[in-house]
């Protein structure tokens, strides 16, 4: 490394809080303003499939922090999952068997979202909505689809009876939409101005704002780095090794993977297809999981 930074000299984007060699000692990754270097879904062989918890395992954006796709600027702006005092916690819950009342009916083993849990999700979708239909997000065709989607889906969970493992499903898919429209709305209300990429480089910023409680970002382009950074999201620039002697960082940390975090088990009752193979950086692979919703 070039230097070792003091820890009261302050950064630009380019050096690191802390930093980590990996994938060989082919890359070194490095963060201006997270405290954590997560191992980044990189590859071009990526099988996209639910797992034991009904998610998408490193390759899921509501679980660990993705690669920089243009196309979807907002998922680096995903929220953290809060504290375990926080009412919005609800969004992240795995409904177990106490959450599925069972029909009086001639079906054996068709229920329904337990009555009282479905209400406070619907508290916080309704809020949302309430949210994404100010004037200012009317041009955006995403919000709206988004919205549609979610009031399906609500629909589906208070109307129609179904086994546990679907109501399960339909209840992730619910949180996932949810999630998505929660972090595109704050992307257009407090960081696409500071994210417009395909304006000339902006000046580097020493003192950045706040870092956000969301997702972040990897990424391999300085000016993309520069921008989250400026924003206050968490972002990880990853370089080859080979410029390692002209990054200044304050420590080297070590790499968090996702097995320690999340599960990467398979599903087993039952099973799921793959639903994407392919690069983790690419647009394909948010795209099937539109599909799958």
């Amino acid at each position: 490394m070039d230097s070792v930074l003091p820890n009261d000299v302050a950064i630009v984007s380019s050096d690191g809080l802390v930093g980590a060699v990996m994938h060989g000692g082919q890359y070194i990754v490095t963060s201006p303003n997270s405290n954590t270097i997560f191992y980044p879904p990189l590859g071009s062989d990526h099988s996209l499939f639910l797992r034991m918890d009904l998610c998408f395992g490193d390759d899921d954006p509501p679980q660990w922090p993705q690669p920089w796709v243009p196309d979807y600027p907002h998922i680096p702006c995903i929220p953290l999952v809060p504290a375990q005092t926080d009412l919005l916690l609800i969004m992240w819950m795995m409904p177990d068997c106490s959450d599925f009342i069972v029909d009086d009916g001639i079906l054996s083993g068709i229920g329904k979202f337990h009555q009282t849990q479905f209400l406070k999700m619907q508290v916080h979708c309704h809020a949302l909505h309430k949210h994404a239909v100010k004037s200012k997000f009317l041009k955006k065709p995403l919000i709206s689809q988004l919205i549609i989607t979610l009031e399906n889906l609500l629909y589906h969970l208070k109307f129609i009876s179904t086994k546990f493992h679907n109501m399960q499903l339909t209840i992730h898919k619910m949180q996932r939409v949810f999630l998505k429209l929660l972090a595109l709305l704050d992307y257009y209300e407090y960081f696409c101005d500071i994210l417009l990429l395909n304006e000339p480089p902006i000046s580097m910023q020493t003192y950045p704002p706040t870092t956000a409680q969301v997702m972040g970002v990897f990424t391999t382009d300085l000016t993309v780095c520069d921008c989250f950074f400026q924003a206050g999201i968490p972002v990880w620039l990853m370089r080859p090794f080979s410029v390692l002697s002209s990054i200044c960082m304050k420590v080297l940390a070590p790499v968090q993977t996702p097995g320690g975090f999340i599960p990467l088990m398979l599903a087993t009752c039952p099973l799921h297809p793959t639903i994407y193979c392919g690069n983790s950086d690419h647009i394909n692979k948010y795209w099937a999981i539109e599909c799958h919703v």
